[in-house]
């Protein structure tokens, strides 16, 4: 089948599903472009939920074991760094990491719905200006937060973090 045949449609059908693509006037589908307000939605609920892991992980007795974890997932920049696509996946895997570690399974399941979403937000920045933010250095603050065992500066670190991630 064509571009338009039979078989276009049916690989579209999950993507659209799961809003990542949408009809376009007489070309088929495009890539799904989010609206401000949808992506600091999606920034504010993803930062809901990545919050509740970092209390989750805390209320734990092998925290600490579990933040060295988290910290061994964070990847070291090779040399001649990394292209934005595999940086973008080591950012969504230490994320999706502190939403397993926290322990609840609903809401890793929930985080791994928003995934694709934030990869089409972060890969439509045509200005690059997210790709500092999906480095080693500047996920430390979060485990740093998680060291000191206090909810509040994990929480707070997270926040920060996600603030500077959903501007746009």
């Amino acid at each position: 089948p064509g571009p338009g045949g039979p078989g276009a449609s049916a690989h579209a059908d999950p993507l659209q599903e799961a809003g990542l693509v949408e009809e376009a006037d007489r070309t088929g589908l495009r890539v799904r472009q989010l609206t401000a307000r949808e992506v600091t939605e999606l920034f504010q609920v993803r930062l809901a939920l990545e919050k509740e892991a970092l209390v989750g992980i805390l209320a734990l007795d092998n925290a600490q074991e579990l933040v060295d974890e988290l910290e061994a997932a964070l990847p070291d920049e090779p040399e001649g760094g990394f292209s934005v696509s595999d940086r973008l996946d080591a950012d969504l895997a230490f994320h999706e990491k502190l939403c397993e570690l926290g322990g609840n399974s609903m809401l890793l399941s929930m985080w791994c719905q928003l995934k694709d979403l934030i990869r089409v937000v972060v890969l439509s920045d045509a200005e690059g200006r997210n790709e500092s933010l999906m480095k080693r250095a500047y996920h430390l603050p979060i485990i740093d937060g998680l060291r000191s065992g206090d909810p509040v500066l994990a929480k707070t670190a997270m926040r920060q973090h996600m603030d500077a991630a959903s501007a746009r």
